[in-house]
């Protein structure tokens, strides 16, 4: 092979060479169709598409939000404390009306259209004695005398007038019986019974029996007062109210 025809082969070499290198590199920059532009960012195929802000800041720890924070009593039911609803608020009234059934005394619950909505049967034996087992006297002073609520009056209301302590007893005679509504207290009777005595202080008698009657959360309560022992012997709602259902 004479001189010449070697320098043409190794320049036809060199030059081959240097048409591969740019494509090699080419090949490592660009892969999978992707197109090479400035203005857009490399997309990494994992990467989940965010719609909206929040996704973006996920919390290290659980978050419990005061607005969606439950307290508990938001659960619990606590008659002495919280307000009674009065009639406005959805109560409705009705009539107790007698019956006896295999024996045993009813107090039928009707609605103005005649329709029963409740019927009420005499509780436990010994539910009101149980329920004012630890009562204590309540007191209130007016005109230099002192007027009470004793144990044993209290027992009577409930007995008499209490949907979860009614003995089955009725009022003398063809008396109309009211009752309380349902969720009523011995602390609710007391507050009732004593600002009643309180508000009507120039009405209590000295002796014999005075009665009075007194709006608490727009029910009116009968209250009646004897004179000679000083002693709350009645209370009872001119009208019973129940919860529609």
């Amino acid at each position: 092979m004479n001189f010449k025809k070697s320098i043409s082969i190794l320049t036809v070499i060199t030059l081959i060479f240097s048409l591969i290198e740019p494509i090699h590199s080419s090949a490592n920059t660009f892969s999978d169709g992707e197109i090479k532009d400035n203005s857009i960012k490399a997309i990494d195929i994992n990467t989940k598409f965010v719609e909206s802000e929040l996704e973006v800041q996920k919390p290290k720890h659980n978050i419990i939000y005061p607005e969606l924070a439950l307290e508990e009593t938001e659960f619990s039911y606590i008659p002495d404390i919280q307000p009674m609803c009065g009639p406005p608020c959805g109560l409705i009234a009705v009539i107790a009306t007698r019956a006896i059934i295999s024996g045993v005394s009813r107090a039928i619950l009707k609605n103005s259209a005649g329709n029963t909505i409740k019927t009420l049967v005499p509780a436990p034996k010994n539910a009101a004695a149980n329920a004012v087992k630890n009562y204590t006297t309540k007191s209130v002073k007016a005109n230099g005398r002192t007027y009470s609520v004793t144990k044993t009056d209290m027992k009577h209301f409930l007995e008499r007038h209490s949907m979860n302590h009614w003995n089955g007893s009725w009022a003398p005679g063809k008396t109309s019986q009211t009752f309380f509504y349902q969720g009523m207290t011995i602390q609710r009777l007391d507050t009732i019974i004593l600002n009643g005595l309180k508000q009507n202080a120039s009405k209590l008698p000295s002796s014999g029996f005075k009665q009075f009657n007194y709006t608490y959360n727009n029910i009116t309560y009968v209250i009646r007062v004897n004179g000679t022992t000083k002693r709350v012997t009645q209370i009872y709602p001119k009208k019973t109210y129940v919860n529609p259902y």
